[in-house]
Parts: structure tokens; sequence; C-alpha cells
């Protein structure tokens, strides 16, 4: 475990999955990530790579070889090692091996860091291609919050109008326009499974008086997600990339939303984490 605190904000983070584990205030015990309870789901805000979503069949294809991956990819069950670390941040890297070259047969550096910059975490990924051909890939973030449900909760956006995305038993399929504002936060809302929005720029969750408000402006994916069971979390996803479409080819270059990375070619974005 690695703990990082300015004057504002205590996290720590761990290296299995270069994963957050705690987000307090420093003036406050109160814990604003959630803490990974198994008998809801044992994970914290995994990393998505080197895809994001699900496969179709959890195989792709690649120069006339298939490989099999399940969802969201391996970097979240990998060991990072700390290769940065300092009182306000820390640095993870993760590379490529046998291991993992057996169900992604692209060779990679893979960065992951957080900095605390007053009353913000700063998360940022950094993805270099060491392979002697085009990489294409998927990253994104799945960090889950505490939900307190005695307590009114809700999403507040930016007004405006999106692009929307729908979760079937046989993959992503197109969803309506949907003019997001305020949207009350309820179990109905993820009886479907996620929900996935296109061109969102930030978002504010609201439990009480406390909350999170994110901000992931470039991803152009963003997916909200809670288990409709009675689970007191929340996740706030931003994506690039998305699980496969329904009459997707499971050809991965044709893979909707991967990165293609040229040979020695570096790809970096940020998204930002506020307390409230």
């Amino acid at each position: 475990m690695y703990t990082i605190k300015n004057d504002k904000l205590q996290v720590v983070v761990k290296s299995f999955g270069a994963e957050l584990n705690s987000i307090k205030k420093t003036d406050s015990d109160h814990e604003y990530l959630w803490q990974g309870d198994p008998a809801y789901w044992k994970r914290q805000a995994p990393i998505l790579f080197p895809i994001v979503g699900r496969l179709l069949e959890d195989t792709f294809t690649y120069s006339d070889n298939s490989y099999h991956m399940t969802q969201h990819g391996f970097a979240r069950d990998s060991e990072f090692t700390c290769v940065e670390f300092s009182t306000d941040s820390v640095l993870f890297k993760l590379v490529s091996s046998d291991l993992s070259l057996n169900k992604y047969p692209f060779t990679f550096e893979l960065y992951l860091g957080y900095e605390l910059i007053a009353d913000h975490i700063k998360v940022t990924y950094k993805v270099v291609n060491t392979d002697s051909k085009v990489m294409p890939f998927s990253i994104g973030a799945h960090p889950a919050f505490n939900w307190n449900k005695s307590l009114e909760a809700n999403f507040s956006f930016s007004e405006k109008v999106v692009s929307s995305c729908l979760v079937s038993s046989k993959g992503i399929i197109e969803g309506p326009e949907v003019s997001l504002k305020e949207t009350p936060l309820t179990e109905a809302l993820f009886h479907n499974d996620a929900l996935i929005y296109k061109g969102l720029e930030s978002t504010i969750f609201r439990n009480g008086e406390i909350g999170i408000e994110m901000n992931f402006d470039g991803f152009p994916y963003v997916g909200l997600w809670s288990l409709p069971s009675g689970a007191p979390f929340v996740c706030i996803e931003p994506w690039y990339g998305i699980g496969d479409c329904q009459d997707h080819d499971q050809n991965i270059l044709n893979k909707e939303g991967m990165i293609s990375l040229n040979i020695g070619e570096v790809f970096e974005a940020f998204y930002t984490i506020k307390p409230i």
C-alpha cells in the first residue's frame, strides 16, 4: 500500500492493479471510496486495459489467430511496479510479459499515476507501444464510491444532449439521444446493467451533503454502474473504448473505440476526482 497526502486529502493506492484503496479528506474520517465488500463486488477502482467491456464470446481475432480475454482485460489483476513515490504522488508501471502475450499479442509499457493537486486527485494514464507493429488498445477507469441509500442521491451534469449506448445480452447496441441535467440515483437505473454515454465531460455525484466531482474531458465514453441488488456503491467510469457491439466481427482492429498506437508512439490521458 502507498499513502499520499497533502493538506486537503489522504489517498491510499495498492500496487496490485495500481488500484485506489481509500480516499479521505484530511479533516474528516469519511471514506469516499467503496471498500470492496465481496458480498457485493470485491473490486474498488480497477483499471481497464487493454480492452474496456466484454468481447463477444470473450474472444478477439488478430492476424488470423484467436485470443481469449475476459471482461475489461488483465491489468486489473496484475502486480504493478512502483517507479516513483513522493509525499503527494505515486507512479506505477506494468510491462508486457509472456503471460500477457498469450492473451494480447503486443508488447507495451503501461504507466498509472496518482497526484494530489490541492483538493483533487489527478489520475494519469500513459501507454507506450514497444512493439514492431501498430498496437490497438482501449483503456478506462472503474472507480466505485460509497452510496448511503438512507440519503437522497443524484447525478448532475452540464445540461446537454448526448448519445447513449445500451447493454444487451448479445453486446452493445446504439441507444437514444438523451438530455442530461440532474438524475435522481435509484437502483432501478441499473436494472439493465450500466448506463453508457458519449460526449460527457464531467459529472457530480451527490449523496446528502457529500459527494464526488469528476472531470473526464476528452474521454469518448462514460459508464455509470451499480448492482441493482442493494449494493451501496456507484461507479463513474470514463473510458477510451467500449464493449463489443452485438454485430461485431471480433477482429480487434475493427472494434469500436480502439486506439491504434503506432510503433514507438505514446498515448496519455488523465481525469480528476474531487471529494466534496
